[in-house]
């Protein structure tokens, strides 16, 4: 896998509390605040905090938050609304530079509650641009767009040039995302010319970056390179350290196309040092996968693989599929090469994994159908005025069309309902056959089970105590030898006949049958089995029967296959619910098995839990020890115990 095979970085504007705080110098503006800081109080106080937290966000992530939750603590002392979400939103804002996107959501999102309540549109339009970037951050493009758009609506009302200009790139981003590389190339371009407009050079460099980060993609590797280096030279300028390791990297990408490896090489370890030095997680996720394949690529696969395995440990941390994805895609292929075939194929299974999570259907179709709908909107609001000036006759028309499609639904509304009563009906009809089929096998095998039962004790039984009477009029020797092996054929008799049909449980019960059963399997000292089922009553025959077969039927796939010693079985009744619960601590196993298998047995157990309306659930898993079946059926009137 090359370089180039991977998602390249984009820059994605977060718009501050104050208009332009990137035109001032750093650390002059936190010496300021800090000396401000010494003697101010309540909310001017919390203004100060908020300012510090905001010029710390990217430069140092926890010092930052350290004064943002100082702010918020004492904003909700002082009952200040307004500051209690800008403290939140600035909060929101260090952990996702820090790839936190969990915690960024969860502040923003009461940020965003905060403003709707207090009307401010503007500061509302801040917190939704910088959800819609940490749902792009998150993988869900298509709630990205949807707060993306709610905000350059606003700043489009309010005509905020340098806030349409931000929420217009960020929407070229998620289109790139998309695929979508020419539409995505027009949003930067729009981007871009606002910006210079402006003259916000940060804001060119950020549509630099990522106009080559899309002709990445096209592909277009001298446009990358060209404006990777354009967007580099601007940050440089004005000392943006924390959106270098973007540029840097997407041009790295472009050499590596051309070649020229020690020089991409070169750009990404540059990178790296930065997004240390930041702690931004996802972004150093990809420089390491990036860095991985070009170890590969030049054959140190020790670099190669010590690389690719720090950055499968961060993305476990950020939960991103796509990192993930890539991730476990570069071990898979650095395995092969050095010959272990075992983990490149455990690798594989993860890639998989993370794969199936990230592409879901239909998602390329919802970003659209958003965006269409967007335009449409846009453009509707532009005709309002023309359709007020339609004629009264205009309006008797579109009335008579409105009745003739309400009588028209309403026709088609009838003959859908009818069809839907019908084949609820014809579903009940066959649902109550299936059921009553399933009955009747079941009953039949439970009958054959006792015949074939009744005739192993009565019948062998009978032949081997004959035969035993002849024994002892024989010599000793034969006769011992002979003896032990009637016995031995009478005991397994015995326990064919028990194992079909358990006298104890028709004459006494569920549990006492239980306790034979599990007495008669701890005696071979193979397995220790602890029944509790206090203040458990009799009930109908049918459902007695239903529980001891799974019962049954669990316990031996158990010493079959789980290598258990210790398995509890739990048995509770309560006035509407009874619960069985069967726990052991052996081997964890993939319990679609239990679908996918070609024996009967899950199914049998299936079949008897639905004649009685329950519900059967397994949990289990490969990865640890253990496995717990529950079943649940409710305890109607003819389930309970049978006078």
């Amino acid at each position: 896998m090359s370089l180039k095979s991977l998602r390249p970085l984009c820059l994605i504007l977060v718009f501050a509390l104050t208009p332009d705080p990137v035109e001032a110098q750093e650390s002059k503006i936190i010496d300021s605040l800090q000396a401000t800081l010494g003697h101010v109080q309540d909310t001017t106080r919390v203004k100060v905090l908020i300012e510090l937290c905001w010029e710390y966000r990217f430069s140092n992530a926890d010092t930052a938050r350290y004064f943002g939750l100082q702010a918020l603590a004492l904003a909700k002392e002082h009952n200040a609304t307004a500051l209690i979400g800008e403290a939140l939103h600035t909060i929101g804002i260090t952990h996702e530079a820090q790839g936190d996107y969990t915690k960024a959501l969860d502040y923003e999102l009461e940020a965003l509650v905060i403003r709707e309540k207090l009307g401010d549109e503007v500061k509302k339009a801040y917190t939704l641009n910088n959800l819609g970037i940490i749902y792009d951050e998150m993988g869900d493009q298509k709630k990205a767009l949807e707060h993306y758009y709610r905000a350059l609506d606003i700043f489009e009302r309010n005509k905020l040039k340098a806030k349409i200009a931000g929420t217009v790139m960020n929407i070229g981003i998620v289109m790139k995302a998309q695929k979508e590389y020419a539409k995505a190339i027009d949003y930067y371009r729009k981007s871009g010319s606002l910006y210079k407009e402006l003259k916000n050079e940060l804001g060119e460099g950020a549509c630099y970056a990522n106009l080559g980060s899309c002709y990445l993609h096209l592909p277009n590797y001298d446009s990358a390179y060209y404006y990777s280096l354009r967007g580099s030279a601007l940050f440089e300028k004005l000392n943006i350290r924390q959106s270098l390791p973007t540029t840097w990297t997407n041009t790295a990408i472009a050499l590596d196309t051309m070649g020229r490896y020690s020089e991409a090489k070169r750009y990404l370890l540059k990178a790296k040092k930065v997004q240390e030095s930041f702690g931004s997680k996802k972004e150093l996720a990809f420089n390491l996968i990036q860095l991985s394949n070009l170890y590969l690529k030049t054959n140190s696969t020790d670099s190669a693989l010590l690389t690719i395995e720090a950055a499968i440990l961060i993305t476990e941390q950020t939960h991103i599929p796509e990192q993930t994805m890539q991730a476990y895609e570069a071990l898979s292929v650095i395995k092969s090469k050095r010959n272990d075939y075992k983990g490149a194929y455990y690798a594989q299974l993860q890639y998989n994994v993370a794969k199936d999570s990230l592409f879901q259907s239909q998602r390329t179709k919802q970003v659209l159908e958003l965006e269409k709908k967007y335009q449409t909107e846009k453009k509707e609001m532009q005709l309002a005025e023309q359709r007020l000036k339609l004629q009264r006759n205009q309006w008797l028309i579109i009335l008579l069309l409105v009745i003739l499609l309400l009588m028209v639904a309403i026709v088609l509304v009838w003959r859908r309902n009818t069809a839907i009563r019908q084949q609820h009906l014809l579903s009940e009809k066959q649902q109550e056959y299936q059921a009553k089929l399933i009955e009747a096998v079941i009953a039949l095998q439970e009958r054959e089970r006792a015949r074939v039962a009744k005739d192993l004790h009565d019948g062998f039984g009978q032949y081997i105590s004959s035969v035993q009477l002849y024994v002892s009029q024989s010599t000793e020797a034969w006769k011992q030898n002979a003896s032990d092996l009637l016995t031995q054929m009478h005991k397994e008799v015995r326990n064919i006949a028990f194992d079909l049909l358990p006298h104890t449980l028709a004459s006494a019960g569920l549990v006492p049958a239980l306790k034979e059963l599990t007495m008669r399997i701890n005696s071979s000292n193979k397995i220790r089995i602890d029944l509790h089922a206090n203040e458990v009553g009799r009930m109908s025959s049918k459902l007695e029967v239903s529980l001891y077969r799974i019962c049954q039927e669990w316990i031996n796939n158990i010493l079959k296959y789980n290598n258990a010693t210790v398995l509890n079985i739990n048995i509770v009744q309560h006035e509407t619910e009874l619960s069985l619960i069967i726990e052991d601590n052996g081997n964890g196993f993939d319990t679609r098995v239990l679908e996918e298998g070609a024996g009967n047995g899950w199914r049998n157990m299936q079949s008897r839990i639905q004649l009685f309306k329950g519900s059967i659930f397994v949990d289990s898993d490969p990865k640890r020890n253990g496995s717990t079946l529950l079943v649940e059926i409710p305890m109607v009137a003819d389930l309970q115990q049978v006078a």
